[in-house]
């Protein structure tokens, strides 16, 4: 095995293509379940050829598939004069993850007159802070759920990180 750095401007395709192994490899290799952790200037693992038959962790591919569902609604929404991801997310219900992703960024301030295609959050949904220790698991038990719902909901497929912010659905 050898070490990398993310490139600026670097997707999982791109970094897969100039190290010669598989995005999933270099996923598994590096213990992630989305490539949006592969952040410009992170140090990733380089595994050999023959990684995958003898890791033992859980092959991402297999980690996110699940049957198709129907598509969430969808709110247009144009970026204004003094919005922000943190004031349209708090406006709207949603995590700031899920307004970043509408606007195809990955951080960064929202240019002004952006056209916003922003999901619709289920009603009675609650916006939760995970903390340090939190587990998904643990999330779905207090709030009566499962953890694939939560998991759906935010697009989440990894392991909850302290910081993140859920949407989680609340039954009435």
């Amino acid at each position: 095995m050898r070490w990398d750095v993310v490139r600026e401007g670097e997707s999982l395709s791109m970094l897969s293509a100039r190290l010669a192994r598989p995005g999933c490899m270099l996923m598994r290799a590096n213990r992630i379940y989305s490539p949006a952790w592969l952040l410009p200037g992170r140090e990733i693992v380089v595994p050999d050829e023959d990684f995958c038959l003898w890791d033992s962790f859980r092959c991402p591919v297999q980690a996110v598939k699940c049957p198709a569902t129907e598509r969430r609604r969808r709110a247009e929404r144009v970026v204004g004069l003094g919005d922000s991801v943190t004031s349209l997310a708090r406006e709207t219900g949603l995590t700031e993850r899920m307004v970043y992703r509408a606007a195809k960024r990955s951080r960064g301030t929202l240019p002004l007159g952006l056209r916003l295609r922003l999901p619709v959050p289920p009603q009675g949904c609650v916006c939760v802070n995970a903390l340090p220790g939190m587990r998904l698991e643990d999330l779905a038990r207090r709030y009566g759920v499962q953890a694939f719902e939560i998991r759906q909901l935010n697009d989440v497929w990894g392991p909850v990180l302290p910081g993140m912010r859920l949407l989680i659905p609340v039954r009435g």
